[in-house]
């Protein structure tokens, strides 16, 4: 799989490259995905408890 970044996105990873935050792109990557992987369950969580 291919994935293409907007400018903005491009410019964040560059970011958090130069404040040492990560050592490769893919990294950042990777914490995106498991930070979106978390939201989502938490979610999911809050709506299965949420009455209503």
């Amino acid at each position: 799989m291919q994935i293409t970044l907007n400018k903005q996105q491009e410019e964040f990873i560059a970011a958090q490259l130069a404040q040492g935050n990560f050592s490769h792109p893919d990294e950042v990557v990777n914490a995106a995905f498991k930070l979106l992987e978390k939201l989502q369950t938490e979610y999911q969580n809050w709506l299965t408890e949420t009455p209503g």
